[in-house]
C-alpha cells in the first residue's frame, strides 16, 4: 500500500500527482488524510490494516512524497473506542451531515495551519 502511494503521488513518475502544475504554473500540493473509523471489530484484519496505514501516514507523510497529512480519524473516531465513529456522527448507524461538516472543517482548519499556508 504504501509503494502504491509513492508512485501515484510521486515527482519521479511521469503520471505522479505532484508532476502536474496549476495554472499558474507551480506544482500542485498533495494532502493525504488518515482513514476514519470504519466500525469493524478492532480485531478484524481490515481495522488492523486502517490503524497501520494510519500510524505510517502521520509518523512519515513525506516518505510518500506528500506535502501535509490531515488526521480524520482524530477528528471523528470515538476516544473509547477508536474503531468506531463518535456517537455524534452517526444516525442509524451511518454518518450523518454531522460528521462530514466536521471533516470539512477539520480539512479547513488544518489548511489554515500548514506552513506555509496551503492555497488549494
Amino acid at each position: 500500500m504504501s509503494a502504491n502511494l509513492t508512485r501515484l503521488i510521486s515527482t519521479e513518475r511521469a503520471n505522479g500527482l505532484k508532476r502536474h502544475n496549476r495554472t499558474d504554473g507551480s506544482r500542485v500540493h498533495v494532502i493525504l488524510t488518515t482513514i476514519p473509523p470504519l466500525g469493524l471489530a478492532a480485531n478484524d484484519p481490515r481495522e488492523t490494516h486502517r490503524r497501520n496505514l494510519n500510524q505510517a501516514l502521520l509518523a512519515n507523510s513525506t516518505d510518500y512524497d506528500a506535502d501535509h497529512v490531515v488526521d480524520y480519524d482524530a477528528a471523528v473516531r470515538d476516544t473509547t473506542n477508536p474503531n468506531q465513529l463518535a456517537p455524534q456522527y452517526l444516525t442509524n448507524g451511518t454518518p450523518n451531515d454531522t460528521y462530514h461538516n466536521q471533516l470539512a472543517q477539520y480539512l479547513a482548519d488544518a489548511v489554515n495551519d500548514f506552513p506555509p499556508r496551503a492555497e488549494l
